[in-house]
């Protein structure tokens, strides 16, 4: 595959992207909206990457992560097409959408190689995250339809494109970056996200500050995480006293008074449905979204994990749990070495487990699709960093065994 292909592939899987998330931003239905275009969308990009990636080397298939990865998209994959026998999907888009990020990942694991640059991904999710920023905050602001009160996921799918953003080389856009999608949180009233977010940043900085312990002295590093703080701090006040209509301090409070939004009855709830279920369920669970479906609770798990149980059962949550340990261990090996990209990880490792905890990405394919282009591209640089030390010490073996 050339150069010139690659482009265009990356270009139309971006403008795909930004369609798909920005249909599911101020969407009541978040299954159902807007199937007829979403299916030729999902379409599209199914072809386009398996393309892409029929014409790599398949190198990032023997990675430990790529494998995980693959394991538990093919068992949510399968146990979702076998209760569908029974409870057939209510948008046909969604027997295509659910394997989506596997290929993303790949595009983006096997593929990146032909960009011949890193900056060129890395671009183009970044004007990807800023297109829905300025489409979020200016439908906030001019959709009569919206309450401007209420809390909006459509943040979500800016907050996870993040990581790409702090990957750009320029260190005043990074700081831009974060700005603009704090922005755009707090506008969303989410408190997940927000939590999310900070946890997310200040990982990234504690991981440069060992990154770059070698160039620069540790008050400055210090310095420099502190005045972060407290620009953001100041930030978030000016939100809440002049911009929002309601204050996401206040939302904070709720949470404490009501546990959560209730989700600690939820999870009760959950766990006592889970005991419920016969032996077969509690070993391959209830299908994709089977906690709404087969429960009486009336919600999802608003957790993961326990999403994961319902949903997949042990053999799932077996499964999920190594490729979380996967995810770990690959930001510790990255951070261990030194990466140019181990503090971006860092930030996406830590805003995906934190929303994990308290909501979900696992089930939803298209919040998935966002992390898993980012890890795919994370291994090809992994593997990119592996073979120019292979070939610098293959030079310098030569030159050793042939002095001019």
């Amino acid at each position: 595959m050339s150069r010139k292909i690659y482009i265009v592939v990356l270009l139309v899987i971006s403008i795909s992207l930004y369609t798909l998330e920005r249909s599911y931003m101020f969407s009541s239905d978040i299954v159902g909206v807007k199937s007829a275009s979403i299916t030729v969308i999902v379409i599209i990009m199914i072809a386009i990457t398996s393309f892409a990636i029929l014409n790599s080397r398949f190198a990032a298939f023997k990675d430990k992560l790529s494998k995980k990865f693959t394991t538990l998209i093919t068992i949510i994959y399968l146990i979702s097409i076998i209760y569908t026998i029974v409870y057939p999907f209510s948008a046909r888009f969604i027997y295509g959408f659910i394997i989506l990020p596997l290929l993303v990942f790949y595009f983006t694991a096997n593929c990146t190689q032909y960009a011949q640059n890193d900056n060129i991904v890395i671009w183009a999710f970044a004007i990807v995250a800023i297109m829905l920023s300025y489409y979020f905050v200016d439908n906030y602001y001019n959709n009569v339809l919206y309450e401007t009160d209420k809390q909006n996921n459509g943040a979500y799918a800016v907050l996870y494109l993040l990581p790409f953003m702090l990957c750009l080389k320029n260190k005043n856009l990074r700081i831009i970056s974060i700005i603009i999608i704090l922005i755009v949180v707090l506008f969303s009233l989410k408190r997940g996200g927000l939590i999310a977010l900070l946890m997310g940043v200040l990982v990234y900085f504690y991981v440069y500050k060992i990154h770059i312990n070698k160039h620069k002295s540790n008050i400055f590093s210090s310095l420099v995480v502190i005045c972060l703080i407290i620009g953001i701090y100041v930030l978030i006040k000016y939100f809440n006293d002049n911009v929002l209509e309601k204050s996401i301090f206040e939302r904070m409070e709720e949470a404490v008074d009501t546990g959560g939004s209730g989700r600690l009855d939820i999870y009760k709830n959950y766990f006592e449905f889970f005991k419920e279920s016969t032996l077969l369920q509690m070993i391959i669970g209830h299908g994709w979204l089977g906690s709404e479906r087969s429960s009486n609770v009336g919600t999802t798990c608003h957790n993961d994990i326990l999403e994961v149980l319902i949903d997949f059962g042990i053999i799932g949550l077996i499964v999920y749990v190594s490729f979380i340990s996967s995810i770990i261990k690959m930001n510790y090996n990255m951070i261990k070495n030194a990466h140019e990209y181990a503090p971006a990880m860092g930030c996406s490792t830590a805003i995906f487990l934190i929303n994990s905890m308290v909501s979900h990405i696992i089930i939803y394919p298209w919040y998935l699709m966002e992390f898993s282009l980012f890890w795919g591209f994370m291994v090809y640089s992994r593997r990119k960093s592996t073979y120019n030390k292979y070939y610098h010490n293959e030079k310098d073996n030569a030159r050793l065994r042939n002095p001019s």
